[in-house]
C-alpha cells in the first residue's frame, strides 16, 4: 500500500493505463477525460497496444461519450455510483478523485496504489460485487431534433405516454415527473 500525494494522483492514474499489459478498469461516477491531454494520450496508447479498457460511470457528457466510442471503449451506466477505482490486471488506485482534469487540479484528494496480490483480490472482488453487478450498459441515443427524440422515446416506451413542447419531452404520472428533458 502506497499513499499518493493529492498533486500526483492524476499522474499515477495515467501511468497505470500506460502501463497495463492487458486490462484497464476505470469506476468514476464523473468523467471530464476528453479535455485531459495527458489521459486523452494514455488511453489512445493503451488501446494501440490492445489493452481491453472499460469505463463505469454515474454521469458522462457527450464529447467523453464520443471520445469513448471512437476509441471503441465500452462505458458502463451504474446508477448510483459513488466508487473511484482505477484497476489495471495487477495494480489497483482507489481514490477520491473522480477522473476529471479540474479534479486534478483544483481538488485535495486522496489515493492510495496497492500492488500486492491479496489487496488486489479484494478490491477486484468488491468491483465485481458491487459495481460490474450493478452496471447497465448504457444505450447510445443521437437525435438531432427534439421531434426525433419524442419518436425514439415513443417507440422504445411505448407503454408510457411522453407529450412534446417546443423545447423539452416529459412523461407525467399521477403523482410525479418521472422524465423530463429539457433541451435549452
Amino acid at each position: 500500500m502506497e499513499l499518493i500525494n493529492p498533486n500526483e494522483i492524476g499522474t499515477r492514474i495515467s501511468t497505470l493505463i500506460v502501463e497495463a499489459q492487458s486490462k484497464v478498469i476505470i469506476v468514476s461516477p464523473y468523467l471530464g477525460v476528453s479535455e485531459w491531454k495527458k489521459i486523452k494520450v494514455s488511453l489512445e496508447r493503451a488501446k494501440k497496444r490492445g489493452v481491453e479498457i472499460t469505463v463505469y460511470y454515474r454521469v458522462i457528457n457527450q464529447k467523453d461519450a464520443d471520445f469513448f466510442e471512437q476509441l471503441d471503449i465500452p462505458i458502463v451506466l451504474v446508477k448510483g455510483l459513488h466508487t473511484k477505482l482505477y484497476l489495471s490486471e495487477s495494480e489497483a488506485i482507489v481514490s477520491s478523485m473522480n477522473l476529471y482534469e479540474p479534479s486534478d487540479l483544483h481538488s485535495i484528494d486522496i489515493a492510495i496504489h496497492y500492488r500486492d496480490q491479496e489487496n488486489y483480490d479484494q478490491l477486484y472482488q468488491y468491483f465485481q460485487k458491487f459495481v460490474q453487478v450493478e452496471s447497465q450498459t448504457a444505450p447510445q441515443i443521437y437525435c438531432e431534433t427534439i421531434d426525433q427524440l419524442f419518436e425514439y422515446l415513443e417507440e422504445q416506451v411505448p407503454e408510457h405516454s411522453f407529450k412534446k413542447r417546443s423545447t423539452y419531452i416529459f412523461n407525467q404520472s399521477v403523482k410525479h415527473y418521472e422524465l423530463l428533458i429539457d433541451l435549452e
